[in-house]
């Protein structure tokens, strides 16, 4: 018996050729590409004074400042060295920067290296945390007393 004729036919590509890995790398670097270029694009166009990013539906229709208003302004801010005014327009971009930073830090050594690094000890617990903090926050921001009105974004 003769093996089977393969002339012609390209190759098949063994279960390891077809592994997610590969791909999972190259999302890696797509997002850390997109991130990189939101910051350029963030560093360059500053949304305290233009319209680019859009408005807060939630501010736009109830007029209550969520975590996130002024995150933009604080992040353009933060990206300008103007540590004093990114907490005046959002007090939490000094907590979420830096963990948005350790993310991309994170699927850089992914994309870049293929080593995959595991969640850090604590990290169900911080994320409890933080979830509690925005929502603490969110809460303060919207109180209406002179005391609590420098957590809602504002320009120094």
């Amino acid at each position: 018996m003769r093996p089977s004729n393969t002339r012609g036919r390209p190759p098949s590509r063994s279960s390891a050729d077809l592994s997610p890995r590969p791909l999972a790398r190259q999302l890696s670097g797509a997002r850390c590409l997109a991130v990189a270029g939101g910051a350029v694009l963030l560093a360059l166009v500053d949304p305290a004074k233009t319209r680019v990013f859009g408005v807060c539906p939630l501010h736009w229709i109830t007029g209550f400042h969520c975590a996130g208003c002024g995150a933009l302004r604080a992040a353009h801010a933060i990206l300008h060295a103007n540590l004093v005014q990114a907490v005046a327009y959002n007090g939490m971009a000094l907590v979420t920067v830096p963990v948005i930073l350790a993310w991309v830090a994170a699927e850089a050594i992914h994309a870049f290296t293929g080593r995959r690094l595991g969640p850090p000890r604590g990290t169900a617990q911080f994320g409890k945390i933080l979830l509690a903090l925005l929502v603490l926050y969110t809460v303060a921001r919207n109180i209406p007393l002179a005391s609590f009105d420098g957590l809602r974004p504002h320009v120094l």
